[in-house]
């Protein structure tokens, strides 16, 4: 049932519409503290106060995840999951090859230092009208589903500033002429 209340995220191949303000968060978390750090840093174009990301809904981003794999992997695969009021929530992505247009080219090689450039988009299963506290984690795994690294970011997801007042008002749905729903004030 909470999956409905927080995001997608979509893998973008197009980077046209990407935002440009950067920050940087060095030796982020990794998932497992008993494995190998590998990531050595996360730049995002966003505003990361206090190393928390603040996406905004309907917005486009870009990671760069710089890393340092200790083994070697034929394929990478990315795995992102949520952690949201205590729950583990698994995100969709339509494009989970790692290889291919994100910055690295596979196979990779250990003891090599490599730029994975996702680009996503933040985008609702449902409206949200108040910022959204969660941890985003992101991980490469390999043929053999093992982590090629595994890292997690603090974020703060915020609605855009024009969707937040629509739900503050009353309102009832109207249906247009492409049977679209739309919502309208109640007067």
């Amino acid at each position: 049932m909470m999956k409905g209340f927080f995001f997608v995220v979509v893998v973008l191949s197009n980077c046209a519409l990407v935002r440009t303000e950067d920050c940087e968060i060095k030796d982020p978390p990794r998932c497992d503290l008993s494995e190998p750090q590998v990531v050595n840093s996360v730049k995002a174009n966003a505003t990361c106060p206090d190393d928390v990301v603040t996406l905004v809904v309907g917005e486009t981003y870009k990671l760069d995840v710089n890393f340092t794999p200790v083994k070697e992997a034929e394929n990478a695969t990315s795995v992102v999951e949520v952690y949201f009021l205590g729950l583990k929530i698994p995100v969709h992505i339509t494009d989970a090859d790692a290889c291919e247009h994100k910055g690295i080219k596979c196979p990779l090689k250990a003891n090599q230092t490599y730029d994975f450039e996702p680009v996503f988009e933040v985008k609702p299963r449902m409206p949200i009208s108040i910022e959204l506290k969660a941890t985003l984690s992101w991980s490469l795994v390999d043929e053999n589903k093992e982590d090629i690294f595994c890292t997690r970011v603090d974020v703060v997801v915020k609605p855009k500033p024009t969707d937040t007042a629509q739900f503050y008002l009353p309102f009832q749905p109207v249906h247009d002429s492409q049977r679209e729903m739309t919502f309208r004030e109640v007067p």
